[in-house]
Protein backbone atom coordinates (compact mmCIF):
# COMPACT_ATOMS: atom_id res chain seq x y z
CA UNK A 1 0.00 0.00 0.00
CA UNK A 2 1.52 3.52 -0.91
CA UNK A 3 0.22 6.98 0.42
CA UNK A 4 -1.92 7.64 -2.38
CA UNK A 5 -3.78 4.13 -2.36
CA UNK A 6 -4.44 4.80 1.68
CA UNK A 7 -5.52 8.37 0.84
CA UNK A 8 -8.18 6.85 -1.75
CA UNK A 9 -8.90 4.04 0.69
CA UNK A 10 -9.76 6.30 3.30
CA UNK A 11 -12.08 9.24 1.25
CA UNK A 12 -13.80 6.34 0.14
CA UNK A 13 -14.49 5.12 4.04
CA UNK A 14 -15.44 8.74 4.71
CA UNK A 15 -17.78 9.02 2.11
CA UNK A 16 -19.61 5.89 1.38
CA UNK A 17 -19.43 6.30 -2.49
CA UNK A 18 -16.97 5.57 -5.03
CA UNK A 19 -19.19 8.17 -6.90
CA UNK A 20 -19.04 10.41 -3.91
CA UNK A 21 -15.09 9.70 -2.88
CA UNK A 22 -14.03 10.33 -6.75
CA UNK A 23 -15.78 13.16 -6.79
CA UNK A 24 -13.67 14.60 -3.89
CA UNK A 25 -10.76 13.34 -5.17
CA UNK A 26 -10.92 14.62 -8.53
CA UNK A 27 -10.36 11.48 -10.56
CA UNK A 28 -12.90 9.12 -12.17
CA UNK A 29 -14.91 6.27 -10.80
CA UNK A 30 -13.44 3.41 -12.70
CA UNK A 31 -10.19 4.74 -11.60
CA UNK A 32 -11.06 4.86 -8.34
CA UNK A 33 -12.94 1.26 -8.02
CA UNK A 34 -10.01 0.05 -9.99
CA UNK A 35 -7.56 1.14 -6.79
CA UNK A 36 -10.13 -0.39 -4.52
CA UNK A 37 -9.98 -3.67 -6.32
CA UNK A 38 -6.08 -3.71 -5.75
CA UNK A 39 -5.95 -2.82 -2.43
CA UNK A 40 -8.39 -5.68 -1.76
CA UNK A 41 -6.25 -8.38 -3.90
CA UNK A 42 -3.33 -7.15 -1.91
CA UNK A 43 -5.25 -8.09 1.26
CA UNK A 44 -6.86 -11.25 0.41
CA UNK A 45 -10.50 -10.04 1.52
CA UNK A 46 -12.78 -7.50 1.03
CA UNK A 47 -12.39 -4.29 3.10
CA UNK A 48 -16.15 -3.15 2.49
CA UNK A 49 -19.65 -4.49 2.31
CA UNK A 50 -21.52 -3.20 -1.25
CA UNK A 51 -24.54 -4.51 0.04
CA UNK A 52 -25.51 -1.41 1.50
CA UNK A 53 -25.38 2.13 0.21
CA UNK A 54 -23.08 3.71 1.60
CA UNK A 55 -20.93 1.15 1.66
CA UNK A 56 -19.84 -0.26 5.47
CA UNK A 57 -16.16 -1.50 6.43
CA UNK A 58 -16.21 -4.88 7.30
CA UNK A 59 -13.89 -5.71 10.37
CA UNK A 60 -11.02 -6.49 8.23
CA UNK A 61 -11.64 -2.33 6.49
CA UNK A 62 -12.13 -1.04 9.80
CA UNK A 63 -8.85 -2.47 11.05
CA UNK A 64 -7.25 -1.64 7.21
CA UNK A 65 -8.52 1.89 7.95
CA UNK A 66 -6.97 2.58 11.44
CA UNK A 67 -3.50 1.75 9.72
CA UNK A 68 -4.28 3.91 6.88
CA UNK A 69 -4.96 7.01 9.51
CA UNK A 70 -1.73 6.42 11.30
CA UNK A 71 0.54 6.21 7.76
CA UNK A 72 -1.50 9.77 6.67
CA UNK A 73 -1.09 11.28 9.83
CA UNK A 74 2.86 10.47 10.28
CA UNK A 75 3.30 11.68 6.72
CA UNK A 76 1.24 14.69 7.46
CA UNK A 77 3.52 15.44 10.65
CA UNK A 78 6.77 14.49 8.29
CA UNK A 79 6.11 17.46 6.01
CA UNK A 80 5.61 19.87 9.00
CA UNK A 81 8.89 19.01 10.50
CA UNK A 82 10.72 18.77 7.15
CA UNK A 83 9.17 22.22 6.32
CA UNK A 84 10.46 23.55 9.94
CA UNK A 85 13.87 22.87 9.17
CA UNK A 86 13.56 23.87 5.30
CA UNK A 87 13.11 26.93 7.31
CA UNK A 88 15.87 27.18 9.82
CA UNK A 89 13.07 27.06 13.05
CA UNK A 90 13.23 23.76 13.42
CA UNK A 91 14.96 20.36 13.87
CA UNK A 92 17.44 18.66 16.43
CA UNK A 93 20.34 19.35 18.66
CA UNK A 94 22.81 16.87 19.41
CA UNK A 95 24.83 18.73 22.85
CA UNK A 96 27.81 16.73 24.57
CA UNK A 97 28.15 17.79 27.98
CA UNK A 98 29.61 16.62 31.36
CA UNK A 99 27.62 16.27 34.16
CA UNK A 100 28.85 18.81 36.30
CA UNK A 101 28.74 21.29 34.59
CA UNK A 102 25.13 20.18 32.83
CA UNK A 103 23.71 20.61 36.32
CA UNK A 104 25.22 23.91 36.47
CA UNK A 105 24.62 25.52 33.16
CA UNK A 106 21.83 23.54 31.68
CA UNK A 107 18.93 24.62 34.20
CA UNK A 108 19.27 28.36 32.81
CA UNK A 109 20.06 28.16 29.75
CA UNK A 110 17.55 25.32 28.54
CA UNK A 111 14.43 27.44 29.14
CA UNK A 112 15.70 30.38 27.47
CA UNK A 113 16.81 28.34 24.22
CA UNK A 114 13.18 26.28 24.28
CA UNK A 115 11.58 29.81 24.35
CA UNK A 116 13.68 31.19 21.17
CA UNK A 117 13.57 27.99 19.46
CA UNK A 118 10.26 25.67 20.57
CA UNK A 119 10.48 23.65 17.27
CA UNK A 120 14.09 22.44 18.00
CA UNK A 121 14.48 19.22 19.86
CA UNK A 122 17.84 18.98 22.34
CA UNK A 123 19.66 15.37 22.53
CA UNK A 124 21.79 15.66 25.56
CA UNK A 125 24.84 13.05 25.53
CA UNK A 126 26.87 13.07 29.47
CA UNK A 127 30.11 12.32 29.27
CA UNK A 128 33.90 13.65 30.02
CA UNK A 129 35.13 16.69 28.45
CA UNK A 130 37.91 14.20 26.79
CA UNK A 131 35.44 11.93 25.31
CA UNK A 132 33.06 14.60 24.21
CA UNK A 133 35.76 16.17 21.49
CA UNK A 134 35.80 12.23 20.37
CA UNK A 135 32.28 11.96 19.89
CA UNK A 136 31.95 15.50 18.16
CA UNK A 137 34.97 13.92 15.32
CA UNK A 138 32.52 11.35 15.04
CA UNK A 139 29.92 13.35 13.91
CA UNK A 140 27.54 11.73 17.14
CA UNK A 141 27.11 15.31 18.53
CA UNK A 142 26.81 18.43 17.44
CA UNK A 143 28.34 20.88 19.58
CA UNK A 144 30.05 20.11 22.76
CA UNK A 145 30.27 22.41 26.19
CA UNK A 146 33.74 21.09 27.83
CA UNK A 147 37.24 22.38 29.37
CA UNK A 148 39.63 21.67 26.32
CA UNK A 149 42.81 23.26 24.39
CA UNK A 150 42.28 23.93 21.09
CA UNK A 151 44.38 20.54 19.61
CA UNK A 152 42.38 19.31 16.45
CA UNK A 153 42.15 21.50 13.55
CA UNK A 154 39.12 20.11 12.34
CA UNK A 155 37.03 21.56 15.13
CA UNK A 156 36.27 25.08 16.19
CA UNK A 157 36.66 26.06 19.92
CA UNK A 158 34.96 29.39 20.96
CA UNK A 159 35.84 30.05 24.31
CA UNK A 160 32.94 31.49 26.76
CA UNK A 161 33.99 31.90 29.93
CA UNK A 162 36.70 31.30 32.04
CA UNK A 163 37.05 29.94 34.98
CA UNK A 164 39.15 30.38 38.60
CA UNK A 165 39.75 27.10 40.28
CA UNK A 166 40.79 27.35 44.17
CA UNK A 167 41.07 25.18 47.09
CA UNK A 168 38.68 25.20 50.29
CA UNK A 169 39.08 24.29 53.64
CA UNK A 170 37.30 24.76 56.94
CA UNK A 171 39.55 26.11 59.97
CA UNK A 172 39.32 23.21 61.97
CA UNK A 173 41.52 21.37 58.97
CA UNK A 174 43.60 24.32 58.02
CA UNK A 175 45.78 26.02 59.81
CA UNK A 176 45.86 29.65 59.92
CA UNK A 177 50.08 29.81 59.35
CA UNK A 178 52.04 29.86 56.09
CA UNK A 179 54.54 26.93 55.98
CA UNK A 180 57.86 27.70 55.81
CA UNK A 181 60.27 26.80 52.54
CA UNK A 182 60.60 23.51 52.85
CA UNK A 183 64.34 22.52 52.42
CA UNK A 184 65.64 20.61 49.73
CA UNK A 185 66.59 17.48 52.34
CA UNK A 186 62.89 16.84 52.70
CA UNK A 187 63.18 13.48 50.29
CA UNK A 188 59.95 12.32 51.86
CA UNK A 189 57.29 15.22 51.46
CA UNK A 190 58.65 14.97 47.04
CA UNK A 191 57.90 11.22 47.02
CA UNK A 192 54.57 10.98 49.28
CA UNK A 193 51.43 11.39 47.46
CA UNK A 194 48.69 13.42 48.80
CA UNK A 195 45.79 14.89 48.58
CA UNK A 196 45.99 18.76 47.05
CA UNK A 197 44.11 19.95 49.63
CA UNK A 198 45.24 18.08 52.79
CA UNK A 199 48.91 18.64 54.44
CA UNK A 200 51.07 15.64 54.01
CA UNK A 201 51.58 14.37 57.51
CA UNK A 202 55.38 14.88 58.47
CA UNK A 203 57.95 12.22 59.76
CA UNK A 204 57.39 11.16 63.30
CA UNK A 205 60.54 12.64 64.19
CA UNK A 206 59.22 15.70 63.33
CA UNK A 207 56.05 15.46 64.88
CA UNK A 208 57.30 14.87 67.76
CA UNK A 209 60.23 16.97 68.14
CA UNK A 210 57.19 20.06 67.11
CA UNK A 211 54.47 18.58 69.45
CA UNK A 212 55.52 20.87 72.34
CA UNK A 213 56.53 23.87 70.49
CA UNK A 214 60.25 22.95 69.85
CA UNK A 215 61.49 23.82 66.56
CA UNK A 216 64.47 22.20 65.77
CA UNK A 217 65.54 18.72 64.47
CA UNK A 218 68.98 16.79 64.02
CA UNK A 219 67.87 16.85 60.02
CA UNK A 220 67.54 20.74 59.85
CA UNK A 221 66.64 23.46 61.30
CA UNK A 222 64.41 26.14 61.92
CA UNK A 223 64.12 29.33 63.76
CA UNK A 224 61.47 29.35 66.92
CA UNK A 225 57.84 29.95 65.82
CA UNK A 226 54.86 30.86 67.49
CA UNK A 227 52.77 27.98 67.29
CA UNK A 228 51.79 24.22 68.36
CA UNK A 229 51.14 21.64 65.89
CA UNK A 230 47.28 21.01 65.01
CA UNK A 231 46.08 18.14 66.51
CA UNK A 232 45.73 16.48 63.30
CA UNK A 233 49.06 16.13 62.68
CA UNK A 234 50.18 14.52 66.01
Amino acid sequence: MNMKQALYFKTIAQYGTITAAAKQLYISQPSLSQTLRQIEDEVGTPLFDRSTSPFHLTYAGERYLKAVEAMLDIETRLKEEIESIRRDDGGRLRLGISVTRAMQVLPDVIPIFTKAYPNVTIELTEAASASLEGLLQKGQIDLALAALEANEANIAYELIEKESIGILAGKASWPSWSLPERPSTWKWWKKRPSCPWTPPIPPASFRTACSGGITSARRFSWRPLPWRLPAGWR
